[in-house]
């Protein structure tokens, strides 16, 4: 019997109307853990046994995140901001880093790896660089040299809809994707086994190319 290497995934968090906290996810991403022949395990508290037990930490997409966090003020007020996410999620990413043990990041997932490293995002695209990704499908150009390129090429057609982003990457993080515009699009580190996209790989969309081979790339660094 083959033991699956276990993933730590985060979740989504919203307060309903009773005032009680609910988590929820979309299945896209379990079955896309799945079919790399990983085993999910939801996490909603970052104890070190499950830490300990985990190979490696998915961190999924969701609302924004806290401006003070990566030392800057709050400029907007269309700010989806839940801290308690921030919170936990900061804390997984830098326990795992810590660990050397691999961290993929999809979406807002993305931007916690690199507020975790120290790095800066935009806080609203349209009200700073006056550009807009509420597009669901556009195309990124891929620096050569990185995992990103040896993948899937020089360029590829994503499905990305964000109005937050990576301003400076994070100290050993590379950037390996952007758009157009300019605006990044993924980044990796460049030793240790971490890297996040801004768009959605778990969600197959018309002429965007099948995404496993990004999380087949993610648990190359998991022990079994």
């Amino acid at each position: 019997m083959t033991i699956r290497s276990v993933i730590l995934v985060t979740t989504g968090t919203k307060i309903n109307r009773k005032g009680t906290r609910e988590y929820r996810i979309s299945e896209r991403y379990i079955e896309m853990l799945c079919r790399a022949g990983l085993e999910p395990l939801l996490t909603f508290t970052a104890e070190e046994s499950l830490i300990n037990l985990a190979s490696g930490l998915l961190l999924t997409g969701g609302g924004d995140i806290d401006p003070t966090l990566f030392r800057e003020p709050l400029l907007f007020d269309n700010l989806d901001l839940d801290p308690s996410r921030d919170e936990l999620e900061l804390c997984l990413a830098k326990r795992f880093i810590q660990q050397k043990k691999p961290v993929f990041g999809i979406c807002r997932g993305m931007q916690i790896i690199n507020v975790a490293l120290g790095g800066t995002l935009w806080q609203d695209l349209p009200g700073q660089l006056h550009t807009y990704h509420d597009e669901t499908k556009h195309p990124v150009s891929v620096l050569e040299g990185t995992k990103l390129y040896k993948l899937f090429g020089k360029s590829i057609l994503v499905n990305s809809t964000h109005h937050q982003a990576v301003k400076k990457a994070a100290d050993g993080m590379i950037v390996s994707a952007e758009s157009d515009d300019g605006v990044i699009e993924a980044i990796e580190h460049q030793h240790l086994p971490i890297m996040g996209v801004q768009w959605h790989p778990e969600v197959k969309t018309e002429q965007m190319p099948d995404m496993l081979p990004l999380f087949l790339e993610f648990i190359k660094g998991a022990e079994k």
